[in-house]
């Protein structure tokens, strides 16, 4: 039975056309070299070798056959370093399957730290729709994928919810006066839509929310892309809804205006979606790892920092919110990282608290409950037990945040 160490000797001894060197080579002795490659040609019913007092030489079928063996050992080399390179990231491939708006939202930005640590990696991204994406994932045709609900997977496919965003709806200037007060959906009946194609996740979310709220949804304008959204909103084609945290510096210079809906929007979420009967490579597995740590240290902040549009699409973001001093916060960051300090912190600091608050003209401040959206107390003096209901046009840019109990609560200043 010819085995591959056969073949691997045979190679040293035509590489060295000497028995004793190919044996000092590969740390053997020279008997038991010669035993071996006398077992080959009898399992192949030829000479190999041609044996004299000046060495060996090839035969004709010697010859043949090294050129088989030489070009399999060539690939075993390849793939003996490419692993070597792969485990030590010097070397490696990682295609993902990429909604746009996850691409914006996350991922980007997650390449970019990627591509400083292991810059020999190389990144294949493909620019899919959600049931793309899950598509391509299932043909193996990408190694993990990123994607925006509404989603709809089966096993082998598993999905992780990343970051939870919100859409708005938004308008270009000949619409502007539409955002003076809150506005009903069935308003926007006689209005020129832009949205997304059909087949995307997107287009297939707000069908769902038009009909649950006994609204037909028929865009005048589709579009391929979120993308190519924006700009027709912006030279007033249509009004339509974006991503949040996309539409921030847009409505800050004042290019779209945020319109303020009675009906709530629903929530979306930015979720991976990997296959469990595919195994992955190390690059993978570390930009998973790098994706999934660090979205870890976001979700834990979330409720201390994160602070979403308002009901009159002014912008909140983390700069501006003046809850902790920088320093003493990314020492809080540790803490809250580790699940069981991050309950103790809320316990202990958060719970049971009254604030005392300054007037602010007439009306002093709110408190506003992001899970069961109410206004939770008004006034110079607020206890956080009380609560009573939140009209749309009540809420304000955000000044700071607590925990009161299992609620999140935000205060803004009237």
């Amino acid at each position: 039975m010819i085995t591959y160490d056969y073949y691997r000797i045979f190679y040293y001894v035509a590489q060295y056309k000497s028995f004793t060197k190919a044996a000092r080579a590969l740390h053997n002795n020279q008997p038991n070299i010669t035993r071996c490659m006398n077992n080959l040609e009898q399992e192949l019913k030829c000479t190999l070798f041609l044996r004299s007092n000046k060495g060996i030489a090839l035969t004709p079928e010697g010859r043949q056959l090294y050129e088989h063996v030489a070009l399999a050992f060539e690939q075993l080399s390849l793939g003996e370093e490419e692993i070597r390179q792969n485990g030590e990231l010097e070397h490696g491939l990682v295609s993902i399957g990429a909604s746009e708006n996850a691409l914006r939202l996350i991922l980007l930005e997650k390449l970019e730290l990627f591509r400083e640590q292991y810059p020999h990696v190389r990144l294949r991204l493909f620019n899919h729709s959600t049931p793309q994406a899950v598509q391509a994932l299932k043909n193996y045709a990408v190694d993990f994928a990123i994607v925006t609900t509404p989603i709809s997977i089966r096993k082998p496919l598993q999905k992780k919810s990343l970051l939870r965003y919100r859409e708005i709806l938004v308008c270009g200037s000949k619409y502007k006066d539409l955002t003076t007060a809150p506005i009903s959906i069935h308003e926007l009946q006689d209005l020129p839509f832009v949205g997304l194609a059909e087949g995307t996740s997107t287009r297939e979310m707000y069908m769902n929310y038009f009909m649950e709220n006994r609204v037909s949804f028929h865009p005048d304008i589709e579009a391929a892309t979120t993308d190519q959204v924006l700009p027709m909103i912006v030279h007033n084609l249509g009004i339509g809804f974006y991503p949040e945290p996309l539409a921030r510096e847009v409505i800050n210079d004042g290019k779209i205006f945020a319109l303020q809906l009675k009906e709530p929007l629903p929530q979306r979420e930015v979720c991976l979606v990997t296959n469990s009967s595919t195994a992955m490579s190390t690059a993978v597995k570390k930009l998973l790892n790098l994706l999934c740590k660090s979205l870890r240290r976001i979700s834990h902040l979330h409720l201390l920092f994160h602070c979403p549009l308002n009901m009159h699409g002014k912008i909140t973001d983390l700069d501006r919110v003046q809850l902790l001093p920088k320093a003493f916060a990314q020492a809080l960051a540790d803490i809250l990282c580790d699940p069981v300090g991050f309950r103790i912190f809320f316990f202990y600091i958060f719970i049971h608290i009254q604030l005392q608050c300054l007037p602010c003209g007439d009306t002093g401040y709110h408190i506003f409950d992001m899970v069961h959206h109410t206004v939770v107390g008004q006034g110079d003096h607020i206890d956080l037990s009380s609560c009573g209901h939140l009209d749309h046009g009540d809420a304000f840019p955000y000044r700071s945040c607590c925990l009161h109990g299992n609620r999140h609560l935000f205060i803004s200043k009237c």
